[in-house]
């Protein structure tokens, strides 16, 4: 034994791992510095094996240390060349020996990848918090451990809980010197924020999203596009039309990373929507909507038939405070002719609300019976039609069948209730 510890001493492994099982084969049971020197060179023969991409031969040889002492190291590598060859049950198994060893950081994140692997989440989401990562509190390694959970809660569509991750990790981040790690703790930053930013948005948090990936794009320094162009999204979507409009204009000569033809469309149709919204620039707006949709397609369309009935909407409201009842039914039938089928029905709604203003009672009547069905908010309209025609009793019976139907006007219940000091309760249900 004395010649095999003499042996792995000088860097002779295999010398020294023939005078070890020599020496294990004269005892029946071997000590425990025998077994302690005889594992130590299976780890010494494993890491040559694995030096020449012989995997099998350093699992074969880490498998037998791993029986004669307990070591962590041991157990870690043995877990981390079973994942590798694809044996994830057994990485599990060794893994968790490793880390009930020796909880340190670096074999919490391999046990954590190797739950991943075998499906079990939750555990792989514990390992990664358990007391080893919560020991790396305050040095390098918390950053790395942060890496490993923010990245395992992307993968699984939990954009704010990375956030979070990387997020108890900043105060070790921050001391970071530059190199691999800080970079990659601040790759994972931007992938994280922008993730979260995109899920705000399609939740309709849009000073959110617009916070969060404003939030990315500096940590990018401003070089990911794809960042930006979303950053431009969320900044229409919460209004902030002179933002928005600067962040557009700079992505007109970029190509988004959205589907075709998005990524060309997407901004110039934006850009014609944001600045169409302001007084006296809906017609250029329009005008250059118009031009546009003659190359949109799928979704693009669908986001240009909303801009160009937004932005028709938006002028026909200024038209409407302004007087000019005819430029405001050209708008809102041009509105119309952009919107969905269930949109154009309420767009034809307010077309009918402004002949009756013009008087048209008859057209107006016309188009509200077909909307009724559809709209019981046509119902109001058709009672006013009744009283300006001096029926206040149909007046009173079109609104409470409106009430019935669940139409929502705030002076509905007071019109009811002015009407029936004349007419009275008398059949209302």
């Amino acid at each position: 034994m004395i010649a095999g510890e003499a042996a792995l001493r000088a860097g002779d492994v295999a010398g020294a791992l023939a005078r070890l099982d020599a020496a294990a084969a004269v005892v029946r049971t071997p000590g425990p510095r025998l077994r302690r020197w005889l594992a130590l060179a299976l780890e010494r023969d494993a890491a040559a094996r694995l030096a020449a991409d012989d995997a099998r031969g350093a699992e074969a040889a880490l498998t037998q240390a791993d029986g004669l002492a307990d070591s962590a190291s041991v157990a870690r590598t043995l877990g981390v060349v079973q994942l590798e060859l694809g044996d994830t049950d057994g990485a599990v198994v060794a893994l968790r020996r490793a880390v009930a060893l020796e909880p340190a950081p670096a074999t919490q994140v391999a046990l954590g990848r190797a739950l991943v692997q075998a499906g079990q989440v939750d555990d792989a989401r514990a390992a990664l918090r358990a007391r080893g990562a919560g020991a790396a509190r305050g040095t390098p390694s918390a950053v790395q451990v942060a890496i490993e959970l923010a990245g395992l809660e992307l993968d699984q569509g939990r954009s704010a809980a990375a956030v979070a991750a990387l997020d108890a990790a900043s105060a070790e981040a921050a001391a970071l010197d530059a190199g691999d790690l800080a970079t990659a703790y601040r790759d994972a930053r931007i992938a994280a924020a922008h993730a979260a930013g995109v899920a705000a948005l399609r939740t309709g948090a849009a000073g959110h999203a617009e916070a969060l990936l404003a939030a990315a794009d500096r940590l990018a320094d401003g070089a990911d596009v794809g960042v930006r162009c979303d950053l431009a999204l969320a900044t229409v979507a919460a209004g902030d039309r002179d933002t928005a409009l600067r962040r557009l204009r700079a992505l007109a000569k970029l190509t988004c990373p959205f589907p075709a033809p998005a990524d060309t469309q997407a901004v110039p149709i934006l850009i014609a929507f944001t600045e169409g919204l302001e007084p006296g620039h809906a017609a250029a707006s329009l005008k250059t909507l118009a031009r546009l949709r003659a190359r949109t397609t799928g979704a693009t369309r669908r986001l240009l038939a909303s801009s160009v009935r937004v932005v028709a909407l938006t002028a026909a409201e200024r038209a409407y405070r302004d007087g000019k009842l005819g430029d405001a039914r050209k708008l809102v039938a041009q509105a119309k002719g952009a919107a969905s089928r269930v949109a154009a029905d309420e767009l034809a709604l307010d077309l009918a609300a402004l002949d009756i203003v013009d008087g048209k009672l008859d057209v107006a009547a016309a188009a509200l019976e077909k909307l009724a069905p559809k709209l019981p908010e046509a119902l109001i309209h058709l009672g006013v039609i009744d009283d300006r025609r001096g029926d206040g009793a149909s007046a009173l019976a079109r609104w409470r069948q409106a009430r019935r139907a669940g139409a929502r006007f705030p002076l509905l219940g007071a019109w009811i209730d002015g009407k029936e000091l004349v007419f009275g309760r008398v059949g209302d249900p």
